[in-house]
């Protein structure tokens, strides 16, 4: 299944001997400058899952300002990363591996998730993005907190025409749709967005939207993500 497949690419990357290292190294810089602005603005340190963890920078962070920090990735390799940093560190922080869709928690057991690192756009297929939110709303509080950060398609396309990056289209995919190969020559899925497609998507999971920006509108010195906060409203229900 051509779903199937490209989700194999993803975690061929991620649990590669090289994204894991960089991840392990990523893992005590702690919050990038819009991250930090975005949990102070709109997150109460209460219990935090983060999707897509990788080697666990922002549990790590997100620990240090007295979080409850769970944090969600489907490699293997990458899980085992961070709870090596976690005992050399000391941290309660929780790590788990998942399948990249079904959330493995109860209803209502979060006060905020994450999904930074662009992660929402390693998820292939809009039906499969889709699923992913509304796990994400089942797992919120009543107005809990869901803050995502993806790569715009036009500015990071720009960017990645600039750069010497090899990248394909997706034959057959959606608009936005790339396979980018990393240094060692894996290629892996990628989903770039309109912030009008951001937008739809998670009206359509159930979420209002309390906030649309750009980094370099958060203090960092690219500006090729869109970033969103949305907010589980009373009335939402899976």
């Amino acid at each position: 299944m051509e779903l199937e497949r490209l989700k194999k690419s993803v975690l061929s990357r991620y649990s590669s001997e090289e994204d894991v290292k960089v991840y392990a190294q990523r893992s005590a810089e702690g919050f990038r400058n819009w991250e930090r602005l975005i949990v102070e603005k709109f997150m109460l340190p209460t219990k935090v899952l983060s999707i897509g963890c990788g080697g666990g920078r922002e549990s790590f962070a997100l620990e240090s300002l007295g979080y409850d920090a769970h944090g969600l990735d489907i490699s293997e390799e990458q899980i085992a990363s961070a709870n090596e940093r976690k005992l050399a560190c000391g941290s309660n922080a929780h790590f788990h591996v998942y399948d990249g869709s079904s959330i493995p928690f109860p209803d209502a057991c979060f006060g905020s998730v994450t999904m930074w690192s662009q992660v929402l756009g390693n998820v292939p297929g809009s039906q499969q993005r889709h699923r992913l939110l509304r796990e994400c709303l089942r797992v919120l509080v009543d107005h809990g907190i869901l803050s995502i950060s993806v790569h715009d398609l036009k500015r990071s396309m720009r960017r990645l025409r600039d750069s010497a990056d090899e990248y394909r289209e997706l034959e057959g995919g959606e608009p936005g749709d790339l396979l980018l190969a990393t240094s060692s020559g894996i290629e892996c899925y990628w989903h770039y967005f309109t912030q009008e497609e951001l937008r739809h998507q998670c009206s359509e999971a159930g979420f209002t939207i309390a906030l649309e920006t750009t980094s370099d509108r958060l203090g960092q010195d690219w500006d090729n993500l869109d970033i969103v906060v949305c907010r589980k409203a009373i009335t939402s229900r899976v």
